[in-house]
């Protein structure tokens, strides 16, 4: 009887433990709301960007070439834009402007999960150039760590692995 109950206890855990490590409110219906997470995220009006490719040279607010480089691989959290000769430069310090020609799309730093929003359909993922990956989904209803939320020609994407981005129109933060 000791060995029944212990078993039954055993397997009953194990059926709750998922409930219990994702909290138990996450296992309700998930919608995206964009209001609620922008005003539930505190580092939404942040924008950042890293360097791709080959170092970025960095300008004086007048543009002047200071002589000194961002190096590849580093991310910087971005001040003021301003317009030179109907150029954007983007601010990475006090009079140190960077033009993002070789960075990544600005994006918001956002430390969560979000849950692929239908139960029944993958969503899929895209390139940070916005192109669909063929051949590859999100499974239904799964959850995916996310570090940045980024805005494409309008739409806003959840970064999900290295140059992976799911819609925020399939996956919502839990």
């Amino acid at each position: 009887m000791k060995k029944n109950l212990f078993r039954n206890l055993t397997i009953g855990l194990m059926a709750v433990s998922p409930a219990l490590l994702m909290g138990v409110s996450s296992l309700g219906t998930i919608t995206a709301n964009a209001a609620a997470w922008e005003s539930s995220n505190p580092e939404a009006s942040v924008k950042c960007m890293t360097i791709y490719g080959s170092k970025e040279p960095i300008y004086t607010a007048q543009g002047v070439f200071t002589g000194k480089y961002l190096p590849v691989g580093t991310s910087w959290r971005l001040g003021k834009s301003i317009a030179i000769s109907g150029k954007y430069y983007f601010e990475v310090a006090t009079n140190e402007y960077i033009t993002g020609q070789t960075a990544d799309y600005p994006y918001t730093p956002y430390d969560g999960t979000v849950r692929v929003i239908s139960s029944t359909t993958p969503a899929p993922i895209y390139t940070r150039d916005g192109a669909k990956i063929t051949g590859r989904a999100l499974a239904p209803g799964s959850y995916w760590h996310t570090d940045r939320e980024v805005n494409l020609a309008g739409i806003s994407y959840f970064r999900v692995a290295t140059d992976e981005y799911v819609c925020v129109s399939d996956a919502a933060p839990v």
